[in-house]
């Protein structure tokens, strides 16, 4: 029994098995996020937490905890790529700013061009015509002003004012009597007129303008509209006598001549319907002209008168002689 005793404080006195540790022994105890894959550029922070045992070497055994964060590739590039971008549009606004840019040149001068000339110089040095007319002493169709002016510096392309003559605000109408209609008709359109004419009968010779209206001298507006009367000769025909013909017959032929018959019935000893004088019996007339008829509608109706009683008295005539005697 001593023996056991004996053998029991052995084992209380004999110190414990050491126990063996690895020098350093990593847990991880907890994860905030699961960690990217390798080589992936992950948006976000990783955080955990990892457990470290180490033997020192006194035989002791320490744990030591700490907190490990790693951190996102994308945020740290972030500023680069900001930086990258902006660089970039910078560069390309200047390379549009520059290809597209305009250049500036003189404006050509066009003062006292006509309109189609004056364009067709703008548009040769690069320049666009906007035309508006107005009434000016020039003569229309003239350039009389510009904007911007001869010389001015403008950007290539870009549109230049051009103001063009419409003539006077008001026109003094030409004298165009007694000319032919064809010299008329020339002058007063390229003084800006517009012309209308009219056939007339007239002595004159036949094309010969003979009248006007507005008349020579007046003031109108310009493009006015001038009417001009035409000769087309006197007209003047032979009056055909129609005496002693029926009246259908005298009717006929004056309206084949050009004339206008008007009949008047009149009491004549003539048979009915013969013509028994006309107005005027002859010679010339111009076609148109009104020939007078008239027409006998038989002879008057005659009234016998009641019977009269005439006395006749006769006194004879008393013839007294004196007769004297000288002493």
């Amino acid at each position: 029994m001593d023996d056991d005793r004996t053998r029991r404080g052995r084992r209380r006195e004999e110190p414990d098995s050491p126990v063996i540790l690895p020098a350093e022994e990593t847990r991880v105890q907890g994860l905030s996020s699961v960690p990217p894959p390798p080589g992936a550029d992950a948006d976000v922070n990783v955080v955990h937490q990892e457990e470290r045992t180490r033997v020192l070497a006194d035989g002791t055994v320490v744990q030591e905890g700490y907190r490990v964060e790693q951190q996102s590739r994308m945020r740290e590039r972030l500023p680069w790529i900001l930086i990258a971008l902006l660089l970039a549009l910078l560069v390309g606004g200047f390379a549009v700013w520059y290809l597209t840019r305009s250049s500036t040149k003189p404006v050509p001068a066009v003062v006292g061009l006509r309109i189609d000339e004056a364009v067709t110089r703008l548009q040769s040095d690069g320049f666009k015509a906007e035309i508006a007319r107005q009434s000016n002493a020039k003569p229309p169709g003239v350039v009389f002003g510009q904007n911007p002016a001869a010389d001015a510096d403008a950007d290539s392309g870009s549109s230049v004012r051009v103001l063009v003559s419409n003539g006077p605000s008001s026109s003094t109408v030409l004298n165009a009597v007694g000319l032919t209609q064809s010299d008329a008709r020339s002058q007063l359109v390229k003084a800006g007129f517009t012309v209308t004419t009219v056939q007339v009968f007239s002595d004159q010779a036949a094309g010969t303008v003979v009248a006007q209206d507005p008349a020579a001298g007046e003031k109108v507006a310009p493009g006015a509209k001038v009417r001009l009367n035409v000769s087309k000769g006197s007209g003047q025909v032979d009056v055909p006598s129609e005496v002693g013909s029926t009246v259908d017959d005298a009717e006929s032929d004056l309206v084949a001549q050009g004339f206008k018959p008007a009949v008047t019935r009149v009491a004549s000893d003539e048979p009915v319907d013969t013509v028994v004088a006309q107005s005027p019996s002859g010679g010339q007339a111009r076609k148109g002209a009104t020939i007078r008829l008239s027409v006998s509608e038989g002879p008057a109706t005659s009234t016998t008168p009641a019977e009269t009683t005439t006395t006749t008295t006769t006194v004879p005539a008393t013839t007294a002689s004196t007769t004297t005697t000288s002493p």
